[in-house]
């Protein structure tokens, strides 16, 4: 199946997803990201917003209980990098 048939948008000029990518797996994020550059108009803007870990070990007990609910949840889902 073709991403066009998968994405029925022509063509957009920005996109906004929130809490999504922790609760995908990693080969869910690739298959979106290809799905966005199919349907986003030359200069379009791509908005991300969520939790993400940085070049570092996460500090925040919040941050750390939230990565091991979703790993134990689904093992390819978790806080991504950046």
């Amino acid at each position: 199946m073709s991403i066009k048939a998968l994405w029925p948008l022509r063509a957009v000029d920005a996109i906004f997803t929130a809490n999504t990518l922790h609760i995908m797996s990693w080969a869910e994020v690739r298959a979106m990201y290809r799905g966005l550059d199919a349907v986003l108009s030359p200069g379009g803007i791509l908005c991300v917003y969520g939790p993400f870990r940085y070049k570092r070990p996460l500090h925040l007990e919040q941050q750390s209980r939230l990565d091991r609910m979703l790993q134990e949840r689904d093992p390819k889902s978790g806080l991504r990098s950046r």
